[in-house]
C-alpha cells in the first residue's frame, strides 16, 4: 500500500490527512508541534475561522473540530475612527452606506481592491491579515479564494481525526534525515521515537515554513528547502490581556483606529475573546528585528494599556501577560507563528525540487485564515487523488500482462 507522510505542526494539514485516509491510502501524521513553544489557543493566529460553503461541498476534506468552535455572535467586527463595523449587527447596512463603503462586502466574493477608500474595511481584513507585506491601495498577486463573510469563529485548531488502521500519528518523533530514491524523489524519512526508524515515504506533504525548517535543522533545510530560507519583515506577537468592563466588546474586533497609519504595532491590533469572557488575546504586528527586545515590548505593553483605557474611559485593564519573545530568545523560540513577508521576496517563490514533494505552510499562502489553508489542502488532495488513480491504472495493466503472460 502506497504510503502518504506529512509533517505538520499546530493543526496544519490534518484535513488532507484525514481525505487522504479515505482514499484508502496509508498516512503518517508527523506532528512536530512539541518541538515549538506556542501553546495550543494561539495557533488559530490573528484571523478568525470562517466556515464557508466551500468547506461545505468538499465532503472528504471537511473538518471536524475537537473541541466544537465558538460562533461570534456580533460576525467580523471593525473599529475606526469612523465607528464600528459588526457585520451581523442590525445597523450594518445603514452604516456602510452612511460611509459610502461598498455594500458588496457583506456578502462572500474574491477581493480585488481596486479602490482603497471605497474598501478599506475588506483591505483591512485581507491585506493587514496577508503574509504578503504589500500597499493597502494595491491587489493581492495570488488568486486563492479570500473571503469576508458575516460567519466567523473562534477555538482551537485541532482537528479530530477519527480512529482508522491506516492513520499513524507521531506526535513526539524527531526526523533526523530525509532518503533519496531515484527520478529526483524521496524516499523516506529517518525518524527518532526512542529508536531510530526509516519511515517509507510514495508521497510527502510539508506543511512547515522554511524558518520553522531551519529553527528544527539545518540538515533538514538544506535537503526540503535546497537551503533557501525566507527570512520574515514583520512577526504577530500576542498579548494577553485581563479586563473590567469590555463586556460589550464583540468576541473578535479588528482594531485599527486610522487606517492611513502603518497597519503595525498599536496602530492595528486583534482582539479575541477566551472562553473567559474578560480575558483576550490581542495580536500585535510587530518588525520581526524587534521581537526580542525587551524594553521595545514593554513599550508595546503600555501603549497598549493606555490605548484601550483611553478608547473605553470604564474600562480596567487588570493584567497584561506579555508575549512569549519577552521571556525567550530566537535560539528557543524559534521564529514567529504568524509572519509576513516582503513582496521582493515573496515574488522568489520557494517551489518544490522533488517530484514527490508538496509545501504546504504560510509561505505558500496568500492569508491567515484557516479558509486559504483549507483550498490549498484541497488542491494538494486533487494532485495525490490523480496519482494514486494512475498507480492504480498502471497496477491493474501489469496485472493484466502478467495474467496474459
Amino acid at each position: 500500500m502506497a504510503r502518504i507522510a506529512i509533517v505538520s505542526a499546530f493543526g496544519r494539514a490534518n484535513c488532507l490527512a484525514k481525505a487522504c485516509v479515505s482514499l484508502g491510502l496509508d498516512v503518517s501524521l508527523i506532528d512536530l508541534s512539541l518541538q515549538f513553544s506556542w501553546p495550543k489557543h494561539y495557533w488559530i493566529g490573528p484571523a478568525p475561522i470562517q466556515i464557508s460553503d466551500y468547506f461545505l461541498n468538499n465532503e472528504n476534506l471537511k473538518p471536524k473540530f475537537k473541541v466544537p468552535l465558538r460562533e461570534v455572535a456580533q460576525g467580523l467586527s471593525f473599529l475606526t475612527q469612523k465607528g464600528s463595523f459588526e457585520f451581523r449587527g442590525s445597523l450594518i447596512r445603514h452604516r456602510l452606506q452612511a460611509e459610502s463603503l461598498n455594500l458588496q462586502t457583506l456578502e462572500p466574493l474574491q477581493f480585488q481592491i481596486k479602490d482603497f477608500q471605497a474598501d478599506f474595511l475588506a483591505a483591512l481584513f485581507t491585506k493587514a491579515l496577508s503574509p504578503l507585506e504589500i500597499e493597502p491601495s494595491r491587489a493581492l498577486p495570488k488568486a486563492q479564494n479570500i473571503q469576508m463573510t458575516k460567519e466567523i469563529y473562534l477555538g482551537f485548531r485541532e482537528m479530530d481525526l477519527g480512529q482508522s488502521a491506516n492513520l499513524q500519528v507521531y506526535d513526539r518523533a524527531k526526523i533526523e534525515d530525509v532518503a533519496f530514491g531515484t527520478n529526483s524523489k524521496i524516499s523516506g524519512l529517518l525518524m527518532q521515537t526512542g529508536r531510530s526508524q526509516m519511515l517509507e515515504v510514495d508521497q510527502l506533504v510539508w506543511a512547515l515554513s522554511s524558518q520553522e525548517t531551519q529553527f528544527l535543522s539545518s540538515r533538514l533545510s538544506e535537503k526540503i528547502f535546497a537551503g533557501q530560507v525566507r527570512e520574515s519583515t514583520m512577526s504577530w506577537i500576542c498579548f494577553e490581556i485581563e479586563t473590567l468592563n469590555l463586556e460589550t466588546l464583540p468576541d473578535y474586533l479588528i482594531w485599527c483606529e486610522d487606517p492611513e497609519m502603518p497597519w503595525s504595532d498599536e496602530h492595528l491590533l486583534i482582539f479575541q475573546r477566551q472562553e473567559k469572557s474578560s480575558r483576550f488575546l490581542v495580536w500585535m504586528k510587530v518588525l520581526s528585528e524587534h521581537r526580542f527586545q525587551s524594553s521595545l515590548l514593554e513599550d508595546r505593553k503600555q501603549a497598549l494599556k493606555k490605548n484601550i483605557e483611553s478608547r473605553w474611559p470604564k474600562s480596567q485593564v487588570l493584567e497584561i501577560q506579555e508575549p512569549l519573545e519577552k521571556t525567550a530568545t530566537s535560539k528557543t523560540l524559534g521564529p514567529a507563528l504568524f509572519a509576513s513577508y516582503r513582496e521582493g521576496l515573496w515574488s522568489k517563490v520557494i517551489e518544490p525540487k522533488l517530484k514527490n514533494l508538496f509545501f504546504l505552510n504560510p509561505e505558500t499562502l496568500n492569508h491567515f485564515g484557516f479558509q486559504c489553508e483549507f483550498e490549498k489542502e484541497v488542491q494538494i488532495f486533487e494532485q495525490i487523488q490523480s496519482w494514486w488513480k494512475n498507480e492504480l491504472e498502471l497496477k491493474a495493466k501489469n496485472e493484466l500482462k502478467e495474467k496474459k503472460l
